[in-house]
C-alpha cells in the first residue's frame, strides 16, 4: 500500500515537473504581420447647369436688332493635388434651322487683350460671346481686369467685361488651378450675350448652340 502511494505521489511529481518546465513555452505569444495596400485613382467631375435661356435685355427683333443676355455655371471637384484645367467649346454657331446668312449669330472676333467692354454690333451684323463672372474660381488672367480696364490683369474677373468667342475647336482653357477643388467643388460662372445690330433682316425663331465643359486633372 505505501509503494502504492509512493509510485502515485512521484508519477504526480512528474507530471508537476513536466509542466512547469514546458507550459512557458505552450504559453508563449507568437505573431506576424501582413501589410495592407490599395490605390485611389486620380478623378474629376464637372457638373454644369442643363440649359441657359438668355433672356436678359432682349428683345432681338428681326428687323431693328436688339441684345440678349444669361449665365451659367460649370462646377468642377476633384481632390487631385495637381490641379485641374477647364475648357470651353461649342459644336456650332448660334443659329437656327441650317443657320447661314439672317440665320445665325457670329462669332465676336476678340482682340488682344480681350475688350473690356462689349463693343456695340454694326448695322446687319450679329454676333455672339462669352465672359467670366465676378464670383468665378480660378480664372486665367486674361479673363480678369482687377476691377477696371484694361484686361489681362491680375486675378479678379468681373462682370460683363473681357469679352472672348465661344470656339467650335480647339476648345479654350478659362479656368486652371494647381491645387485641388475645394470639397463641394469650385464653382466658374459664365455670363453669355449675343446682339443683333440695326437694319437686319434675321429669320424668327429659337437659335441654339451647345456648349461643352471639359475638367481634366493637372497642372
Amino acid at each position: 500500500m505505501k509503494q502504492t502511494i509512493s509510485l502515485v505521489t512521484i508519477i504526480g511529481l512528474l507530471v508537476m515537473g513536466s509542466y512547469m518546465l514546458f507550459e512557458p513555452e505552450l504559453a508563449r505569444a507568437v505573431e506576424d504581420t501582413t501589410a495592407v495596400s490599395l490605390t485611389v485613382t486620380s478623378e474629376i467631375t464637372v457638373d454644369c447647369d442643363a440649359a441657359c435661356d438668355m433672356t436678359t435685355g432682349g428683345p432681338i427683333n428681326a428687323i431693328s436688332g436688339g441684345s440678349l443676355t444669361g449665365d451659367f455655371t460649370c462646377t468642377v471637384e476633384t481632390p487631385d493635388s495637381t490641379g485641374w484645367n477647364l475648357t470651353i467649346k461649342k459644336d456650332t454657331v448660334l443659329k437656327t434651322g441650317a443657320g447661314g446668312e439672317n440665320n445665325q449669330f457670329d462669332d465676336i472676333t476678340p482682340s488682344t487683350p480681350l475688350d473690356y467692354t462689349w463693343s456695340t454690333v454694326g448695322s446687319g451684323l450679329e454676333e455672339f460671346g462669352f465672359n467670366i463672372k465676378a464670383t468665378s474660381e480660378d480664372t486665367l488672367q486674361k479673363y480678369c481686369d482687377a476691377g477696371a480696364s484694361p484686361c489681362d490683369v491680375g486675378t479678379t474677373p468681373t462682370d460683363d467685361h473681357c469679352w472672348d468667342a465661344v470656339p467650335t475647336t480647339p476648345a479654350t482653357k478659362v479656368s486652371s488651378s494647381n491645387a485641388a477643388t475645394d470639397p463641394a467643388g469650385d464653382a466658374v460662372n459664365f455670363g453669355l450675350k449675343a446682339e443683333a445690330g440695326g437694319s437686319n433682316f434675321l429669320e424668327p425663331g429659337a437659335y441654339t448652340a451647345t456648349i461643352t465643359a471639359t475638367a481634366t486633372v493637372g497642372p
